[in-house]
């Protein structure tokens, strides 16, 4: 249900942000705003110190902003977005579907993960299927970040990915130009968001860990200086177009418009791989890109603009979801953090206009958190109902109003209430005996196409390789276990006769047998003669191939944004 106040706070490598955000009529206002330096977070894992989280509470209090239902971005490698398509689905189908894609993913990615999925508002693609977008996170990830804040009174009810902090900050500049394909990027110091979008709807997302800092470790590589001392020179000298280059005295800047064109000639493939990426997830093959808006800290690099325009062919602007938006704020420290420094607030102003209406978004929050959160809120409402509860009691003892018709008018509605819920509470029951029942015709299909293709092996090989003095009378796929739905169980018999044609019918058999043995899959193993009787001098024999399960895949490489794995078709 939408809010009408919502807290984001998007936490950066060296920076952190918080925006407060309310409804005012049929617009909004930004009523309070924090800005922290880090001094570069050392985590390679993204969280946020226990030091940090204490300062940011207390600005946050300062700043009279309440820290409670706040929205918090997550991003970083152990955040993994990917694409599944799917047909045309009602929900539940479409949950069936979800919950083993993402178990696959789990599994794939170390199984410690927590996961939601949304399915994307367009149009069916060239194929005919919808896009659902997948998001999944590492639960200690998840959990340490959850954890600090909590320590520093700060009450994280949705974590959020930043890529998606970033399309409502995108949403909050007003309506897009009709028809327009737009690429938003927002370059942080260790991580790139980029959201595609065309008419307000979100086509694609994704967050890849490469950002600002680049540049600046190509500055310190190529003058031998320090980090910190090359990301001044980034930010009070660094130029990637010959027009935007500041000569500066004791600086070689050609050596350092060198090192960052290099960088910057790396961040366009980046992002124009990304628009592939797009198009072979989603499969809207005829994607188009007509305008790239650029937020974020890193944005601010001299003729990063128009290097990316030059590369793309197209126009590149700034992000400016401020530009519609009322700054009543009465701390002028706090109206200068928005004013001067928009591009780097704009994913926590996103986060923010989530935070109101979060139900419309993925959230990452892991059980244990979702858990409390619930608990919460039914605490909530029943402090809530008995506060109303109390009050319409105390109206009653003040006027004196004991009907005892309407008491009874309201048993019978509770009564029929009850009733209601018994009968809702027996449809799901019945839905869930229908998913069972479905899962387990599923299971039993794919248990028995998977069978059938490795006894389709056996015969495959036996066309090929029986000699001419072996005659079979019957192959046939057989059951350990009768109606059973597990795969493995199953066995190929064989029944046949070697012709007395053979010199050694013995020796003949046992030769054959061992080449059998030799050629099956690894599936299919555990060839087994049960026995074997001559009837004028001739041998006849039944063999049993043991079927087993397909072999596991192995593990992938690890999951990041960095691979770029196919989306799966139903």
């Amino acid at each position: 249900m939408a809010r009408g106040t919502g807290l984001g706070i998007d936490i950066g490598a060296s920076t952190v942000k918080a925006i407060r955000l309310e409804k005012r009529g049929a617009g909004f206002e930004v009523t309070g705003a924090v800005k922290l330096a880090t001094a570069e977070i050392p985590d390679e894992d993204y969280n946020v110190d226990s030091q940090i989280a204490r300062t940011l509470a207390q600005h946050l209090s300062g700043a009279g902003i309440r820290a409670k239902g706040a929205a918090v971005g997550v991003s970083g490698k152990d955040l993994i977005l990917r694409y599944v398509e799917v047909p045309p689905v009602p929900p539940w189908r479409l949950k069936m579907i979800m919950d083993f894609e993402i178990g696959e993913m789990a599994g794939r990615a170390g199984g410690d993960v927590t996961s939601d999925f949304r399915l994307l508002d367009l149009p069916p693609n060239e194929a005919g299927n919808l896009i659902v977008l997948v998001a999944l996170a590492k639960n200690p990830y998840l959990e340490t970040r959850m954890d600090v804040l909590g320590r520093a009174r700060i009450n994280a009810s949705h974590l959020i990915p930043s890529s998606l902090g970033l399309f409502h900050a995108f949403l909050m500049q007003g309506p897009p130009p009709p028809g327009e394909t737009t690429l938003i990027v927002d370059v942080g110091a260790r991580n790139t968001e980029m959201v595609i979008q065309r008419d307000g709807t979100l086509f694609f997302a994704r967050n890849v860990s490469s950002g600002g800092n680049l540049f600046t470790q190509s500055i310190s590589e190529a003058l031998r200086i320090p980090f910190p001392e090359a990301e001044k020179i980034k930010c009070k000298h660094g130029a990637v177009t010959r027009t935007a280059i500041l000569k500066a005295t004791n600086i070689d800047t050609e050596a350092v418009f060198e090192a960052l064109t290099g960088v910057a000639s790396q961040f366009a493939a980046l992002l124009r791989s990304s628009v592939q990426f797009c198009k072979s997830q989603t499969k809207f093959k005829d994607l188009k890109l007509d305008r790239i808006l650029l937020s974020g800290g890193g944005s601010r690099l001299r003729g990063l603009k128009d290097n990316l325009s030059q590369a793309f062919r197209i126009p590149v602007e700034v992000l400016q979801p401020f530009a519609p938006l009322t700054v009543v704020v009465d701390d002028p420290e706090q109206a200068d953090r928005v004013t001067e420094s928009p591009r780097e607030m704009s994913i926590a102003l996103g986060l923010a206009a989530a935070a109101m209406d979060p139900e419309d978004d993925l959230t990452l929050l892991p059980e244990r958190f979702q858990r409390r959160k619930d608990l919460v809120e039914k605490k909530s409402f029943l402090i809530g109902a008995g506060a109303a509860a109390a009050a319409f009691l105390g109206v009653g003892l003040v006027t004196g109003v004991h009907n005892q018709a309407t008491a009874d008018e309201y048993k019978s509605q509770v009564e029929q209430a009850y009733r209601s819920a018994d009968t809702t509470q027996m449809k799901i029951q019945d839905i869930k005996a229908d998913m069972e029942k479905t899962r387990r015709v599923s299971d039993f299909i794919r248990a028995e196409v998977s069978s059938a293709a490795r006894f389709n092996r056996v015969l495959v090989w036996l066309q090929k390789n029986l000699p001419d003095e072996i005659w079979l009378k019957e192959v046939a796929l057989r059951r350990e276990v009768e109606n059973t739905i597990l795969p493995g169980d199953g066995k190929v018999s064989i029944r046949g006769v070697v012709e007395k044609t053979a010199a050694n019918p013995g020796e003949f058999l046992a030769t054959f047998l061992g080449k059998l043995s030799g050629a099956l899959p690894g599936d299919i193993r555990d060839v087994e003669l049960e026995r074997r009787r001559e009837e004028d001098r001739a041998l006849s024999f039944t063999l049993y191939v043991k079927l087993y399960p397909e072999p596991d895949a192995g593990p992938e490489g690890e999951e990041g944004e960095t691979e770029e794995a196919p989306g799966r078709r139903y």
